[in-house]
């Protein structure tokens, strides 16, 4: 299962924004049903900031969805630097929308501490 984790972890940085969407909807879901495997894959998410795409609005949209799979994780996620460090900066993004999904999660983070 590693490998095939390792796998699609690949595809986060392929440059292709519908590819690395599809792969975070899937890590999430391993993440969901395989515990064990959240830690790597939210570190994996995380780096999604640092990928090129073809677009910077290409990566923007796939941040996007990155933020929306950490809101299923709010009780993993709470208490874990980097990923608030890493929404911290998305509220300055440029796509609105990754911004309000962004101060939203760590608005409701801070209702679990």
């Amino acid at each position: 299962m590693k490998s095939n984790i390792a796998r699609l972890i690949g595809f986060l940085n392929c440059g292709k924004m519908i590819t690395a969407n599809n792969t975070i909807l899937a890590l999430s879901e391993i993440a969901l049903n395989k515990p064990e495997n959240q830690e790597m894959i939210f570190k994996e998410f995380i780096k999604v900031e640092h990928y090129n795409y073809d677009t910077l609005e290409c990566r923007n949209v796939a941040l996007g969805k990155v933020i929306l799979a950490l809101g299923k994780f709010e009780n993993e996620i709470k208490d874990q630097k980097d990923i608030l460090e890493f929404l911290k900066r998305q509220t300055n993004n440029t796509r609105a929308s990754v911004k309000k999904r962004a101060i939203k999660l760590l608005e409701k983070l801070k209702q679990h501490k």
